[in-house]
């Protein structure tokens, strides 16, 4: 066992999915199985277990603001939980498509879910606010804007705009292929999408027409993206190795990105700290590896999980990291004292 490991549950399911409460003393995991754990966060200590969905539990989103942590599934429906007693507030079918995506906005107040060609707003109570069904193609992708006031969902060659009042998109971007990840920097100015043609998307904003950039040469789909806090870095996954973009100054065009090497097969999971440039990464070799890119290209530590890495997650306040594998493994690591 890492000698970062606080403790370590056995769910023996793929873990999907997980989160964390907004206190950081509650962490959760959902499984393959539709299975929602919720542990003690420093002891390990299962407090309950739900058997949320019908088929695979596909995303958890917790409130940084309320006790409330909501699941999607493969069954069509998205539950919102009493985050410290595991009661069902509120349950709602979205129709017969999985539910593939979940996100609760930053400030909390709210939590979109997706699927199919559908997107749905809620807040805290569980009410459905309003859902939107006309999507061209399936969802790929949800992502809040760092205020909490927009969102924007991606599927094939298109990203919306939505805002908490209306259920009709406000503008939109195109770009005429697949588009399988999206993440919006925190700062608000630049769009980063994964693409089914082996590139990144970048779209700076407000956008100016035939202003975007295509960042090729990627050898797999990319599927697994991440801003750094300071919206300077965006990483990305290409196959065993990560690689990240410098958006600053004149943007990324005509730069030579950085390159991490350490993971021995493919990089499943990328995760920056929210308030540091700290980036963690999850590969199916099991490793899990700590960087500061901003620094250097030189692991700061290197530690392994029980198997293939399926989930990260960073608590709110960065010190520990919420670990999960495809073998069914659920752990938190404490890297308050890495060094």
């Amino acid at each position: 066992m890492d000698k970062l490991n606080l403790w370590n549950y056995i769910a023996d399911e793929y873990l999907t999915a997980g989160g964390w409460s907004a206190d950081g003393n509650l962490a959760f995991g959902g499984t393959a199985s539709g299975t929602l754990f919720a542990f003690h966060a420093y002891t390990g200590e299962l407090l309950y277990q739900k058997a949320a969905h019908k088929g695979s539990l596909t995303a958890i989103g917790t409130s940084s603001t309320a006790f409330r942590v909501a699941t999607a599934g493969h069954d069509g429906k998205v539950n919102l939980y009493h985050a410290q007693t595991g009661e069902l507030i509120k349950s709602h079918s979205l129709g017969k498509f999985w539910i593939e995506h979940l996100q609760f906005a930053p400030n909390g107040k709210h939590f979109i879910a997706a699927g199919g060609k559908t997107v749905a707003l809620f807040d805290t109570e569980g009410k459905l606010l309003w859902q939107h069904d006309q999507h061209q193609n399936t969802v790929a992708a949800i992502d809040w804007s760092a205020h909490s006031h927009h969102f924007i969902t991606a599927n094939y060659g298109q990203i919306q705009f939505f805002n908490l009042k209306t259920s009709t998109p406000y503008d939109q971007l195109q770009y005429a292929t697949s588009l399988v990840a999206v993440q919006w920097s925190p700062d608000g100015k630049y769009i980063g999408a994964g693409t089914q043609d082996l590139k990144i998307h970048f779209w700076e904003l407000p956008y100016e027409p035939e202003t975007d950039l295509q960042m090729s040469g990627y050898p797999t789909k990319v599927k697994h993206l991440a801003w750094s806090a300071d919206s300077v870095y965006l990483a990305s996954n290409c196959d065993k190795m990560i690689v990240i973009w410098n958006v600053s100054g004149k943007g990324p065009a005509g730069t030579k990105p950085i390159q991490l090497n350490r993971h021995l097969s493919k990089v499943t999971q990328l995760c920056y700290q929210k308030s540091n440039n700290l980036l963690l990464s999850g590969g199916e070799d099991g490793l899990v590896v700590l960087w500061q890119p901003s620094k250097t290209i030189q692991p700061l530590y290197v530690g392994m999980a029980q198997g293939e890495v399926s989930l990260l997650r960073w608590a709110a306040d960065d010190s520990k990291a919420l670990i999960g594998t495809a073998q069914g493994d659920i752990a938190v690591w404490d890297f308050s004292e890495w060094r």
